[in-house]
């Protein structure tokens, strides 16, 4: 989209080609920028799917279609957020598990299931850490350093590889509740049930 943005201040195209208008913006505020900058290049939106003119009563049903696209946007974000919560109050864990527990979906009899599951690698490393730190007998920095000998790291994401855990990490998961299968929620606290180390 961006790209395409871009082309159009330089190309100047006579029409711009999408499937629907639902698909070129998901809300108002982006289809009038996206619009702002098409008007100004002098080019048309032309829908493959829905018969929209250049006319009043086009616009008019061009405006209908986008503030749809807007609503439709909206609700699935209300609905989405209502499921999240349901699932915090079931005892679930609605957002990506933390450290050393794993996030795991399958679809079972035509419904996807999801549930998180003790990392076997890095929840080990975890129980220990937080066995050794009841004791009193460490403090924070010898007990990193400790996991690091040990090879704890963090879980690669598309933007980050592993890393050594660090001081601020590791005192952020000694404090976090859900290790005690506490899942706060929109600051709503609920006993998850879920496997321990």
């Amino acid at each position: 989209m961006q790209r395409m943005l871009k082309d159009v201040r330089s190309k100047r195209p006579t029409y711009i080609i999408v499937h629907k208008i639902d698909r070129l913006a998901r809300n108002r505020h982006d289809d009038l920028a996206i619009n702002l900058v098409l008007q100004r290049a002098g080019s048309q939106i032309v829908s493959c799917t829905e018969n929209i003119s250049n006319t009043p009563s086009g616009k008019l049903l061009y405006n209908v279609m986008a503030d749809i696209a807007q609503f439709y946007s909206d609700n699935l974000g209300e609905e989405v957020l209502k499921g999240l919560v349901a699932k915090a109050q079931e005892g679930g864990t609605p957002f990506k598990a933390p450290l050393g527990y794993l996030n795991r979906r399958e679809q079972r009899d035509g419904v996807m299931v999801s549930w998180v599951e003790p990392d076997p690698i890095r929840g080990p490393l975890l129980r220990w850490a937080f066995e050794q730190y009841a004791t009193g007998n460490w403090t924070g920095k010898q007990l990193v350093a400790a996991l690091r000998d040990k090879g704890l790291t963090t879980r690669k994401s598309p933007e980050r590889p592993e890393r050594d855990v660090s001081l601020t990490s590791l005192l952020g998961i000694l404090r976090n509740p859900y290790y005690m299968g506490v899942v706060t929620y929109q600051a709503s606290p609920t006993t998850a049930n879920m496997n321990r180390w």
